[in-house]
């Protein structure tokens, strides 16, 4: 499994101020964040950025259009008023077909 280290929130002051429920190293390929807005559209995690960054970053493609690809920060990822994790049985289910 790769990972990310973990952010320190004293760094990030909103970070440190939102209900985060995962820690940056939880953050793992083929997982699924679904975008708070009225949007709600779907994202796969497919890369992870290196661990020695100063702020990690994930490359995410949108789920049903795998030509729809963003890099966003991990600290923005994790933080649950912009994306939350999408149900666990999911976990790797796009991933597992390529």
């Amino acid at each position: 499994m790769i990972g990310v280290s973990l952010v320190d929130v004293r760094a990030y002051p909103r970070l440190a101020r939102t209900d985060v429920v995962m820690k940056t190293q939880d953050v793992k390929i083929g997982q699924r964040f679904r975008k708070r807005d009225r949007t709600a559209q779907v994202w796969e995690v497919v890369a992870i950025g290196a661990a020695h960054d100063p702020i990690p970053h994930v490359r995410l493609i949108r789920e049903g259009d795998p030509s729809d690809i963003k890099v966003v920060s991990v600290v923005a990822l994790i933080d649950s008023s912009y994306y939350v994790l999408e149900n666990d049985r999911d976990f790797g289910r796009t991933a597992a077909r390529r």
